[in-house]
C-alpha cells in the first residue's frame, strides 16, 4: 500500500524506480526533454503537458505517481483535440471520438509518429481511449516510467501534429 512518504525521505528514490536506476535520473529527464511540446502549440497546452512531466519526473521518488502523470498527459491531450477541432461543450465526445474526428479531418495520421507503423493511428486511437478509460473508471494499473514513456512521446506527437499549421480556429 502506498503511504505518505515522511519528510526525512522525500528525496529518497523509490525502491520501484531501481529497475531504472542503473540509467539514472538523468537519462528519464533527458528522455522526457525530447517530448516537450513545440512552440506552435498554445501556451495552455504546453503548461498542462509540461505538468504531466514533471510529474512524471518526479515519479523517480514516488512510484506511484506514474499512473497520474500518464493520466494527465491524456487529459491534456484531449484538451488539446477539443481545442484545436473546435469542440466545446458537446458531453458525447469523448476523447475517442475526437481522436477519430481529428483522423477524419487529416490532422493525425500515421505519418505523425517518429516510428510509424502501417495502421499506428489506429492502434493509437484503441490503446489510448482503452487506457484513459481504465484509468478514469479506478484501477490498480501501476508501472514504471519506462512503460509511461512510450505513451507520453505518441501524445506528443499528437498534439505537435494538430498545431502543426499553427491557426486554432476559435
Amino acid at each position: 500500500m502506498e503511504k505518505l512518504k515522511d519528510i526525512d525521505n522525500l528525496f529518497e528514490v523509490d525502491f520501484r524506480s531501481q529497475i531504472r536506476a542503473r540509467e539514472g535520473l538523468e537519462k528519464l529527464h533527458a528522455e522526457i526533454k525530447q517530448c516537450l511540446l513545440d512552440e506552435v502549440v498554445p501556451e495552455d497546452i504546453r503548461t498542462n503537458f509540461v505538468s504531466a512531466c514533471n510529474t512524471l519526473l518526479y515519479s523517480w521518488f514516488a512510484y506511484a505517481i506514474s499512473t497520474t502523470a500518464l493520466i494527465h498527459a491524456i487529459s491534456t491531450l484531449e484538451y488539446a483535440l477539443k481545442k484545436r477541432i473546435c469542440i466545446q461543450n458537446k458531453k458525447n465526445l469523448g476523447l475517442n471520438k475526437l481522436l477519430r474526428q481529428a483522423e477524419e479531418k487529416g490532422l493525425i495520421h500515421d505519418g505523425v509518429f517518429r516510428h510509424s507503423f502501417p495502421e499506428k493511428t489506429k492502434r493509437f486511437i484503441e490503446s489510448i481511449s482503452q487506457i484513459r478509460n481504465e484509468l478514469m473508471h479506478g484501477t490498480s494499473f501501476l508501472t514504471d516510467q519506462g512503460q509511461i514513456l512510450p505513451f507520453f512521446r505518441n501524445i506528443s506527437e499528437v498534439i505537435n501534429c494538430l498545431f502543426l499549421e499553427g491557426k486554432v480556429e476559435n
